[in-house]
């Protein structure tokens, strides 16, 4: 038997020393998925070709995952993001390639991990996008300034400054492209209540310290964050409520964030001070936010009872690809993932 797609799967280096200076350990992998054995299927024993349609086929359109999600690589879109109501994999051919830095610097230890993808849909329904992906969980890493702000920070604030207005242009700090940064630094999701956005044009771009505060900041890049509008409007000032006394998903790492923060069911509760803060400031309690956790909590049960019943009916215990089925909620492109990701640790599967 031939092998007709030769040219799909995935190849990797990793190269790890400790008496390496300053970077311990490097990766490096590459992944193929579009030959697929060709576009065409055989006919009358008449070999054209495959269409093999990784993760999804015409007998199962959703056999390879669980629950909406594909089993094998995160990179290839699972059903469960699909708007259209159908359970196929509608982007299954794509070429990647995943870096990895991993050291330590002046007693620092540090991980940096970056993927970019070229996806082409599938066979049929071709697509072509490129989407580059931060692995950082909640604790945020800010992405390179985009280069609208670098070719233009300092004439928008000289000419908002010199206006006199009170607040600053919202096309301009909002811009498209600096919209589009934001969003691929938190996988589409507000910075502080992890509500995912369907589309680049939903969420508010929003000042950390507020214009009115320092109008010399009103197109800092550090100071641009993204919110949902639940968040943003409304939010006290930083006279009122100053935010160093809250958490900042920038420089607070998720350890530090969940000894703070915590879940009864969907409800966030404050463990500190800066945890009740937190809360008070970006307004996380809100009935808009619960409802949305509650719907997210519910699926992640069902997929829980679904498992615990079947370990108890083949009297065992939970294994590994299970509990990596449950881990899949608390990867950081998901809904609420710091909600789940202590939810796990109260079962013990992290």
């Amino acid at each position: 038997m031939l092998f007709r797609s030769v040219s799909d799967g995935i190849w990797g280096l990793s190269v790890r020393n400790e008496s390496f200076p300053i970077v311990k350990g490097f990766l490096y992998e590459y992944i193929n998925s579009t030959d697929q054995s060709g576009p065409y299927h055989d006919k009358d024993g008449i070999v054209y070709g495959g269409s093999d349609s990784y993760m999804t086929n015409s007998v199962y359109s959703g056999g390879w995952n669980y629950f909406g999600a594909n089993i094998g690589t995160p990179l290839i879109s699972s059903p469960y993001y699909n708007t259209d109501g159908y359970t196929q994999t509608w982007n299954n051919r794509m070429k990647a390639h995943h870096f990895g830095l991993e050291g330590e610097s002046h007693s620092v230890s540090f991980r940096v991990l970056a993927t970019f993808t070229s996806n082409f849909g599938v066979y049929g329904y071709p697509n072509s996008v490129s989407k580059f992906q931060n692995s950082f969980m909640r604790y945020l890493v800010r992405l390179p300034k985009p280069n609208i702000l670098e070719q233009r920070e300092i004439s928008w604030t000289q000419s908002f400054i010199i206006s006199g207005k009170d607040r600053p242009d919202n096309s301009k700090y909002s811009h498209l492209e600096i919209r589009t940064q934001l969003h691929n630094i938190s996988y589409k999701k507000c910075f502080y209540s992890e509500v995912k956005f369907a589309t680049e044009t939903e969420g508010q771009v929003d000042h950390y310290v507020e214009v009115s505060e320092n109008k010399n900041l009103a197109f800092n890049w550090d100071n641009l964050f993204l919110s949902h509008k639940d968040s943003n409007q409304g939010k006290p000032s930083n006279t009122n409520l100053p935010n160093d006394t809250t958490l900042n998903p920038f420089i607070h790492t998720d350890d530090i964030i969940e000894n703070h923060l915590s879940f009864e069911d969907e409800c966030i509760r404050g463990r500190t001070e800066i945890g009740l803060n937190t809360i008070k400031k970006y307004k996380l309690d809100k009935d808009t936010y619960n409802i949305l956790r509650s719907k997210e909590l519910r699926k992640f049960e069902k997929c829980l009872i679904e498992i615990l019943k079947k370990t108890n009916e083949e009297k065992r215990q939970i294994n590994d690809y299970e509990i990596n089925i449950l881990r899949l909620f608390a990867q950081p492109d998901y809904s609420f993932s710091l909600m789940f990701r202590l939810k796990l640790k109260e079962h013990n599967f992290i």
